[in-house]
């Protein structure tokens, strides 16, 4: 059986591993949408950001600056 310990510490790291994908995936985002467009307002961006990655989560606004 797993522990309670081995159990927290394997959520946590799960847990991490998700915020990694999730960073890498707006930055993805971010370059897709910037080389789309040349030039665009960081308003602009983070609305089309948000709205690419709302099917797969909803970003913080904090994630996409």
């Amino acid at each position: 059986m797993i522990s309670n310990k081995e159990r927290q510490q394997e959520s946590f790291r799960v847990a991490g591993k998700v915020e990694d994908d999730r960073r890498y995936t707006v930055e993805a985002n971010i370059i897709k949408v910037m080389k789309a467009r040349k030039t665009i307002e960081i308003s602009q961006l983070m609305l089309e950001v948000t709205k690419l990655l709302s099917l797969k989560f909803k970003p913080d606004n904090q994630q996409i600056k």
